[in-house]
């Protein structure tokens, strides 16, 4: 996925679209800035990834689940939505966010 997600990421940046049908919500939460949920045949969501995954209610049952910061994001408590590592470990910064649970001094 590792190579996939790089040539997303490419197309994107020279001004290409890029569509991508899956159930990965961690590669589109990476990879894209727009998410489109079908549902029931039709349109449930059109519009920013992190738009979407602050509002989006529990997944269970559902064809596809939240990514996995966002989940252990909520987990914490956190309020609105993390939905990339880059994005837990900015949450994590000093200043921006709950203290780490661990120590990291030396």
């Amino acid at each position: 996925m590792v190579l996939l997600g790089k040539l997303v990421d490419d197309l994107g940046a020279d001004g290409r679209t890029v569509l991508a049908i899956t159930h990965d919500m961690d590669f589109c939460a990476e990879h894209f800035d727009r998410v489109i949920v079908l549902e029931d045949g039709g349109i449930s969501w059109d519009g920013p990834v992190d738009r979407w995954l602050a509002q989006a209610a529990d997944t269970a049952g559902q064809a596809y689940e939240l990514p996995q910061m966002t989940r252990l994001g909520r987990r914490l408590g956190w309020e609105g939505s993390v939905s990339t590592v880059t994005g837990f470990l900015e949450h994590l910064a000093p200043g921006t966010g709950p203290a780490p649970l661990v120590s990291t001094a030396p």
